[in-house]
């Protein structure tokens, strides 16, 4: 059964462009404060006097509001006047990555690399690319390469590299490889819940249930409304025979996707709570 759900992107996209006091400089400061729509009104203001970079800038809001289309429109608008600068290779792919053209994606994060062939960065997300198009040589052949050019101090981001290469060792049967990565990531990382998490998931498939229920109470302790980990604590306990408690979880699991309004997954939970409700009655 698959349990894994997510491969994640974090966004490293710009060293954002900044130019004295004025409106760059306020829009830059809005990115900075979390204010995105307003650094949106700002970069506008500053597109006839510099558009590469307010459109790279732009491009860079528009991604952290998840407006990608509208990000992918900007990034393609700042490379026609900025056409080597790696940055906005990388947000547009970033931008059509989100918006599941991965072919596209793929073709800019190569534009990227080609300019810049030592980020990590690129590299990376090129991985989670191949691997969305289930090309998994590919995507552990990036991730391997993103992993060794990881400056030594940048420990969040190689346990994030690890994770997804774990995930894709996992989901091509390799689990000692797996492990070892999930492993690794949490001695870079012990406070990252999606490392504990994937590492649950591959005890589970491993049938080590003690190890995968210790995963899953971690991810719990740090994330104590995380529903997956419910869910995934349940089928374990389930395995092992523990229904009462595994009915528990799945009333858990089930109230926090019902109040993040994702019914799809609850009434998934609501049907397997009536399966092992009649099982146990048998």
């Amino acid at each position: 059964m698959k349990i894994l759900l997510v491969v994640s992107l974090w966004l490293l996209c710009l060293p954002l462009f900044a130019y004295g006091d004025g409106l760059l400089d306020q829009g830059v400061r809005a990115m900075e404060q979390g204010d995105f729509q307003g650094a949106v009104a700002i970069f506008s203001q500053t597109i006839g006097d510099l558009p590469g970079v307010s459109y790279g800038n732009r491009c860079l809001a528009y991604l952290q509001l998840g407006e990608y289309e509208r990000a992918e429109l900007d990034c393609a608008e700042g490379l026609k006047h900025l056409p080597h600068n790696p940055e906005l290779w990388l947000d547009r792919g970033l931008a059509l990555y989100y918006l599941q053209d991965y072919d596209r994606a793929i073709d800019n994060f190569n534009q990227g690399i080609r300019l810049a062939p030592h980020d990590y960065r690129l590299l990376y997300d090129l991985g989670l690319a191949y691997s969305a198009k289930h090309q998994p040589d590919r995507s552990l052949a990036e991730f391997t390469k993103a992993l060794s050019l990881v400056p030594p101090d940048q420990s969040y981001d190689r346990a994030e590299i690890l994770i997804d290469r774990g995930i894709e060792f996992m989901e091509m049967g390799q689990l000692p490889a797996s492990l070892g990565d999930f492993h690794h990531a949490i001695e870079l990382s012990p406070g990252n819940s999606r490392a504990w998490f994937h590492q649950g998931c591959a005890h589970h498939r491993s049938n080590q249930l003690d190890l995968a229920l210790k995963d899953f109470d971690r991810v719990l302790a740090l994330e104590p409304r995380n529903p997956e980990a419910y869910k995934a604590r349940a089928l374990v306990q389930q395995q092992r025979g523990e229904t009462s408690l595994a009915l528990e979880d799945l009333d858990r699991a089930s109230g926090y996707f019902w109040a993040d309004q994702n019914f799809e997954a609850y009434a998934a939970l609501q049907n397997l709570k009536g399966k092992w409700q009649i099982k146990r009655l048998t």
